[in-house]
């Protein structure tokens, strides 16, 4: 892969048995430029008549020349709200938007694996610019799996890469949590939130199946319990072992304070 230096479109199903999603995303990871993508939600190991059409319309843009500037996303972020999280894209590039959606999936359910995730999707709304374009949504898990698709007006369609979302509450406050990568172990995916949350350093290790987290002269180590939500690391261990506090509400939130 490392020897990959031409435009390259990665083109999957989200739900490909042959080609599992984590496995494609860390493989374009290591394709440089960085590719184009394009994710098709609750397909197999097939295509839909969309992607056919994108990939022609690639095709041309990189081989013909059809656009000077190719359409691209440039930014994916997120916000928490009241009840949810409100996820944007910002599309640039030389054709305009048609229209965007946002897609996402719940992960650490018992039984819940790559080929028989749900993916639900919700259509986005612009700003008055028509430059951020973005959707709300109720997580429905704790950590959920969540990725862009906008669909241009010259036949284009691009996706971001799916993130790890999460809405936690510190302090009294909520935050976003958004990181822009597929992990497959609910350990690390949690230990990286919470860091992400703490405002900590994250390594693997010392040993497998454990992480640590430093925080200024502070350390937490923290290990699998269960598959599930935040609560199966030692989060309250680990807070006060990195110098902060842990409170519960009775909805089984938890809120950190440092």
């Amino acid at each position: 892969m490392a020897d990959i230096h031409v435009p390259v479109l990665g083109v999957t199903g989200t739900n490909d048995n042959c080609y599992y999603l984590d496995r494609f995303m860390r493989t374009l990871s290591n394709i440089q430029p960085t590719p184009d993508l394009l994710l098709r939600p609750n397909l197999d190991h097939k295509i839909d008549e969309i992607a056919k059409h994108a990939l022609y319309e690639w095709l041309d843009i990189q081989l013909k020349g059809t656009l000077r500037r190719p359409p691209t996303l440039q930014v994916f972020r997120s916000q928490a709200t009241s009840s949810g999280l409100r996820l944007f894209v910002y599309p640039g590039g030389q054709a305009g938007v048609a229209r965007a959606e946002i897609c996402y999936g719940a992960t650490g359910r018992n039984g819940l694996g790559w080929t028989n995730r749900v993916w639900e999707t919700v259509r986005c709304v612009p700003d008055e610019q028509r430059s951020w374009w973005s959707a709300e949504f109720t997580p429905p898990t704790q950590v959920t799996y969540a990725f862009a698709t906008v669909y241009f007006t010259n036949g284009s369609v691009l996706s971001t890469p799916v993130h790890s979302v999460a809405r936690l509450e510190c302090g009294g406050r909520v935050y976003p949590v958004d990181l822009p990568l597929m992990i497959n172990s609910p350990l690390r995916i949690e230990a990286r939130l919470f860091a992400q949350l703490t405002g900590a350093q994250f390594t693997d290790g010392p040993q497998p199946g454990v992480v640590t987290l430093t925080r200024g002269d502070k350390q937490a180590v923290l290990e699998a319990r269960k598959l599930g939500d935040l609560r199966f690391v030692k989060v309250r261990e680990a807070t006060e072992s990195l110098g902060g506090k842990v409170k519960w509400d009775p909805s089984g939130r938890t809120g950190i304070e440092f």
